[in-house]
């Protein structure tokens, strides 16, 4: 593992080489790769052919990130890459124990072009199987002309929107924007409410109807699964419309406010919270957590997103426990968690190639990995084009805390 700069900040310090071994004086194992690890302390057309499935015990990874080593003033972002990157670490730990050998090159590419360009110069470049990074969109189009130039499939972890998708195929793109959420949500909505009445409450102003379109497909998508619906605009009778609904339906009842508007939200979020019948729960959109309207929640609420932890889950303990163990620290409990970001990408791709070889394309609908906070499921954009993941949570908000809904 190579990562440039020799004068990292003093909470940071170069561990010596060592192997994917056991320790021959004790139980313990070594958690790196041969490398040295940074720890923290405190356009031309190709032809169509069908890719061969080589299930491989060896892997080349490259991770690109801005570790920005040299940097005098440290900000969060250069401590979260370091936990994305602790985070691969554990994931490719986990894969050695299953037989996988996996040779690491990280690199530090800092925020510029020139070093970017330096670090795709290097003759181990052009032998990795795949490329994790880069962290900011103004790379990416020099990775992706390199990756597609040298066949190489390249995962950018935290980019929402790349140009370069429409016509590169070996790049995915793991943070969808909310827009290309909905067909998979909505589709989501119809297998969990499949036999509740449906009221779409919409507000009065059309400017403030910012979810019209997500509107659009769900209405689409209930009929054609033959969904019970009824929806109206938001006036002084609300509460009384809603409650009377509810009484009449004879089971439960799911309230959709299509906006984020946060005057509009206030004035029907408090008429749900006036409503009197006990089967009326609401579904809403990310953008309402940071809104902080109590209404929204005095009910049951439903929402979706593409990142969850649950950290009562056994497998998200001992991840943060080995965590803290291997690395000194707690990592920052930041959303989505960058170390659980960077293990659930590292394992789930270095997962693919270990089975099916660099072409797993086509195997990925076929696959399913137990991921620690992602819900890996990546679609083709086009024919010539990379991936996206479409990949979603539903989840519940209520007394109990937040829950996934399976």
């Amino acid at each position: 593992l190579r990562i440039p700069g020799e004068k990292a900040e003093k909470k940071y310090q170069e561990v010596a080489t060592v192997a994917f071994q056991k320790k021959e004086t004790t139980n313990d194992e070594t958690i790196l790769a041969t490398q040295t690890l940074i720890t923290p302390k405190e356009e031309q057309e190709e032809k169509i052919a069908v890719p061969e499935i080589k299930p491989t015990n060896k892997v080349k990874l490259a991770i690109l990130l801005p570790f920005d080593l040299n940097a005098e003033v440290r900000d969060a972002n250069m401590n979260r890459f370091m936990e994305f990157y602790e985070g691969s670490l554990l994931a490719i730990d986990s894969l050695r124990k299953t037989g996988l050998s996996v040779e690491v090159n990280t690199f530090d590419i800092g925020k510029t072009q020139s070093q970017l360009t330096s670090v795709l110069a290097k003759p181990e470049m052009k032998t990795v199987d795949i490329i994790i990074g880069p962290a900011y969109t103004s790379q990416i189009t020099s990775i992706g002309e390199f990756a597609k130039e040298n066949k190489i499939k390249v995962v950018v972890p935290f980019s929402p929107n790349i140009k370069e998708l429409a016509t590169n195929k070996y790049i995915f793109q793991v943070i969808s924007p909310q827009d290309d959420l909905t067909e998979p949500v909505t589709k989501e909505f119809c297998r969990l409410f499949a036999n509740k009445k449906i009221v779409i409450v919409n507000p009065k102003k059309d400017d403030a109807n910012d979810k019209k379109d997500f509107i659009t497909a769900l209405k689409k998508k209930m009929n054609d699964n033959k969904m019970s619906f009824t929806s109206f605009i938001a006036n002084t009778n609300t509460t009384h419309k809603i409650d009377s609904i509810a009484k009449a339906a004879n089971k439960d009842i799911v309230v959709v406010v299509p906006t984020t508007d946060i005057v509009a939200l206030t004035q029907i979020g408090n008429a749900i919270e006036q409503t009197r019948q006990p089967n009326i729960s609401v579904f809403g959109f990310p953008e309402w957590h940071s809104l902080q309207l109590t209404g929204l929640y005095s009910k049951p609420l439903y929402s979706y997103t593409n990142h969850y932890i649950n950290f009562n889950d056994p497998k998200t303990i001992k991840f943060f426990t080995d965590f803290r163990y291997n690395f000194g620290i707690s990592n920052t409990q930041s959303v989505p968690n960058y170390a659980a970001l960077g293990y659930d990408l590292s394992f789930y791709f270095l997962s693919l190639i270990e089975h099916y070889g660099k072409n797993f394309e086509k195997e990925m609908k076929n696959t399913t990995t137990e991921l620690l906070q992602m819900n890996l499921m990546f679609e083709q954009v086009s024919a010539t084009g990379g991936y996206i993941n479409k990949g979603v949570f539903m989840q519940s908000f209520n007394e109990s805390g937040i829950n996934s809904l399976k």
